[in-house]
């Protein structure tokens, strides 16, 4: 027994303790970043092998400020990232050339081994993922050549993070509180009508007659992204909704449902705006969205940068690109649509709805000039903020905003313009930041 307590006095020593959390503290980042490097399917950092930095583009000098970000953040996943990244390039190739390379042979003539190699030279040479040949088109000669101006999507977090250091992200993920700042700035928007959270509603808007509002209503979580869990009632008659399953449902079993959502997650209940009838024209279903992504540079001016328009395909009640919607280029300074694609690695590019068979290519969104004052008057009002994107739809009414997005997209702003992030003003812009608020003790 004097033994056995001897043992127990040293193992619940200070000392041990102090050690077996040493350990720990050192064993916990490596797993993390194990796991990390085995599930992602791109480099974790980026190396340039030209090692005059004077002769980079300023897309060269973006990847490697995320090079320096991801290594001032995590060494051990960096160094495993690196290490792994010419393994998992190999496999990934392959991998990626067996779902999509035939299709890509089919219309371009290119075969099999030929895209593997240039998989593997893009993979080394500029980090770029092997889903990203086929996302970007890169088996193009046109776009093979403009690979390195690529903003691939995972670095555009450690970008963000760079640069929003002190910023309340919740002032866009939460859709109530993103509707009461732009309603004290004076800035139209879609009202909420009534907001649920932990099984009851905390505020609902009825009219004289104590009914909601006689007109279509949309639902979604207060806290939600990509479009999911979106409901839509269809208005009948005074006090009487058509959910999607078909059932009538009077305004308060609405209620009551919404409550009973909000115990996993708040709601939100607004009216379901429709499109500018010459929209409507084009994509006769759900609302659709210009996502236009702004920029406030150092000197306090804002300016818009890149645009695209959103439409949902198919029976779709939202445009979200991620859950099947189409995004379409637009031309910023006149508002005309480019042609259209979706997320589908293998999908082609169109000119015309799926569903409507509308032209869609040559288009013009109306109140074009509106949409981007009003998006350029946000960022104003929303100043603490270097990027951000706006959804704004265009009603009967004019231009309203129907959300706003720190983490705004780069994949569905470079695919739908056919071409990379690095030649528009957004890599320019990004560098004036990185510089003005000494991210880096220098930059190269």
């Amino acid at each position: 027994m004097h033994v056995l307590s001897r043992i127990k006095s040293r193992i619940t020593s200070p000392r041990v303790r102090r050690a077996y959390h040493g350990v720990l503290a050192r064993y916990r980042p490596l797993k993390k970043g194990v796991l990390d490097v085995y599930r992602q399917d791109h480099p974790g950092i980026y190396i340039n092998w030209n090692i005059f930095p004077r002769r980079w583009s300023n897309t060269a000098k973006i990847h490697w400020c995320v090079t320096r970000a991801v290594w001032r953040e995590r060494k051990c996943y960096a160094v495993l990232s690196f290490l792994a990244w010419p393994v998992k390039a190999a496999i990934l190739a392959g991998k990626m050339t067996r779902q999509h390379g035939l299709q890509v042979k089919r219309r371009t003539g290119l075969g099999l081994g030929g895209q593997y190699i240039e998989q593997i030279r893009l993979a080394f040479r500029h980090g770029i993922a092997p889903r990203a040949y086929y996302f970007y088109g890169l088996y193009r000669q046109e776009n093979r050549k403009r690979a390195p101006l690529f903003i691939q999507d995972h670095e555009i977090g450690a970008l963000l993070r760079l640069l929003n250091t002190t910023a309340d992200y919740t002032l866009f993920d939460d859709k109530r509180r993103f509707f009461a700042e732009c309603e004290r700035h004076g800035l139209p928007t879609i009202p909420i009508i009534a907001d649920f959270e932990q099984g009851s509603p905390k505020y609902v808007r009825r009219d004289s007659d104590g009914h909601l509002p006689q007109t279509d209503l949309f639902a979604k979580p207060a806290l939600g992204k990509c479009g999911t869990g979106v409901k839509v009632f269809t208005y009948e008659r005074p006090g009487l909704y058509r959910s999607e399953d078909g059932r009538q449902r009077t305004g308060e079993d609405l209620l009551n449902d919404l409550a009973e959502y909000s115990r996993t997650t708040p709601y939100i209940l607004q009216e379901r705006y429709v499109n500018h009838p010459e929209i409507s024209n084009v994509a006769p279903s759900a609302l659709c969205t210009s996502r236009v992504v702004t920029c406030r540079l150092p000197d306090g001016t804002c300016e818009d940068i890149i645009a695209i328009f959103k439409m949902p395909s198919g029976d779709c009640c939202t445009d979200n690109f991620s859950t099947g919607g189409i995004a379409i280029s637009v031309d910023r300074s006149s508002g005309l649509l480019g042609s259209a694609i979706s997320k589908s690695l293998d999908a082609e590019r169109i000119d015309a709805h799926p569903a409507s068979g509308c032209r869609i290519s040559g288009f013009r969104i109306p109140h074009w000039n509106q949409v981007i004052q009003l998006c350029v008057k946000a960022h104003a009002a929303f100043s603490g903020y270097a990027y951000v994107g706006w959804d704004v739809a265009v009603t009967g009414d004019g231009p309203v905003l129907v959300e706003g997005n720190l983490n705004w997209g780069v994949e569905s702003m470079q695919r739908a313009h056919y071409g990379p992030l690095g030649e528009t003003r957004f890599a320019e812009s990004l560098l004036l930041h990185i510089d003005h608020r000494k991210c880096f003790r220098s930059m190269f």
